[in-house]
Order: structure tokens, then C-alpha cells, then sequence
């Protein structure tokens, strides 16, 4: 009977611990997106700035087992593309956003869908994200709409593979 009790108080303070970062719970996702109003406003790119691009790096640190909320670190680099080469013109400008996310579920097309909101350091700048599946989260629109890329570009950030 006491290590059944203690079996079960062990497991049940395991389950409300924290989670540290770069534990199996982190995700990163990936993606270029084209650079359009809500994102700039989101990074903080000025309007007059050159930029047709931005190239995410989003990692999500889970704040709980369950994965509903925590910290994350957004790494974008954005401007111009090379004609006819990989990268950026000049190395394009890199940005480092850092907040807390969490989740919620719901949006207007889609009542059990799950939405990752990201509150950036400074009050008042949000994004929001749909998931798809394990592998894919897509930007929205203020309002909950799917934002809709370009011929170049679209809104999908894809989980990167995680690493031995």
C-alpha cells in the first residue's frame, strides 16, 4: 500500500513539473512566407523597408506535459532575393522575437480547431497560428482566416525533424 501511495504521489507532482527547454517536448518549425502587412507589424519591419520575403525559424518551448502553453524564440531574416541566387541581397536583416505562447481551440471556420497565439515580449503585438497537423501550423489573418500567400510563397511554417 505505501509504495502504491508513493508510486502515485511521484507520478502525480512528475505530471504538473514544468518543462525545460530542449526537452523532446520543444518544436521547431520552418518556413518562408511572403512579407506582407501582419507579419511586418508582428516583427516590426518599418513599412518603407524593402522586403519581399521573410524566412521563419519558430521554436516552441512547452511550459507543461500537456503542450498548451510556454515560451518561444522566433528567428526571421527578411528583404529582398538575390536575382538569380539562394540567398538574400546583402544577407537580408535578422530579427530575434522572443514571448510566451499558448494555445486555444477554435476559430470561426473551424470550432475544434487548435490555434498556437504568440504574445510578444512587448504588450500588444500577437500572432496567431492554426495547426494542420503535427507537421504544419499556418498564419492568420486578425480576424481567424487562413492568410493566403502568393505564387511564390505561402503562410506554413513545417516542423523541422527532430535531432538525435
Amino acid at each position: 500500500m505505501m509504495v502504491a501511495a508513493a508510486a502515485f504521489l511521484s507520478f502525480g507532482c512528475a505530471a504538473t513539473r514544468g518543462v525545460q527547454p530542449g526537452t523532446s517536448l520543444d518544436s521547431e518549425f520552418v518556413g518562408s512566407t511572403p512579407c506582407t502587412a501582419l507579419p511586418r507589424d508582428f516583427l516590426k519591419i518599418p513599412g518603407n523597408a524593402a522586403c519581399e520575403c521573410i524566412r521563419w525559424k519558430l521554436t516552441l518551448h512547452a511550459g507543461d506535459v500537456a503542450g498548451s502553453r510556454g515560451t518561444y524564440v522566433l528567428a526571421t531574416v527578411h528583404g529582398m532575393l538575390e536575382t538569380n541566387g539562394p540567398g538574400f541581397f546583402q544577407g537580408g536583416t535578422k530579427t530575434e522575437a522572443t514571448g510566451r505562447w499558448q494555445t486555444t481551440v477554435g476559430r470561426r471556420a473551424d470550432r475544434r480547431a487548435t490555434v498556437y497565439q504568440l504574445q510578444a515580449t512587448h504588450p500588444h503585438r500577437s500572432l496567431s497560428l492554426i495547426k494542420i497537423d503535427e507537421n504544419l501550423l499556418h498564419l492568420l489573418t486578425h480576424d481567424g482566416q487562413l492568410m493566403v500567400g502568393n505564387d511564390s510563397w505561402s503562410f506554413t511554417l513545417n516542423r523541422t525533424p527532430k535531432q538525435p
